[in-house]
């Protein structure tokens, strides 16, 4: 399975950053965007994600609830999550970040 049919696969069945998937929600769509884009710096990683995050609320692909969902909380552990992502290279290793978030 490639990397965008698996987080589309992961996303379509709850509301993204709602209470009791919030966490899980934004590390594997940080890992998305790493794998998608590729390693950047943290500005264009945040640049990154902000697209990511348009096109796949607009095309539906992620379902929000704008009474729970917890946007500060996604934006805080977007910093944290990207302290992460280099450890699987500096070019990024989809395979190992897929294994992560499989596991996740």
């Amino acid at each position: 399975m490639d990397s965008d049919k698996f987080f589309e696969n992961y996303f379509k069945d709850h509301d993204f950053m709602c209470k009791g998937s919030r966490n899980c929600d934004a590390v594997n769509f940080c890992i998305w965007v790493w794998i998608k884009y590729g390693a950047c710096e943290y500005d264009e990683f945040r640049r990154n994600v902000t697209d990511l995050f348009k096109k796949k609320t607009e095309d539906k692909t992620l379902s929000i609830d704008e009474s729970r969902y917890d946007s500060d909380y996604f934006d805080d552990k977007i910093g944290t999550v990207f302290n992460y992502l280099p450890s699987w290279g500096p070019d990024g290793s989809e395979e190992d970040a897929l294994n992560y978030a499989f596991n996740d």
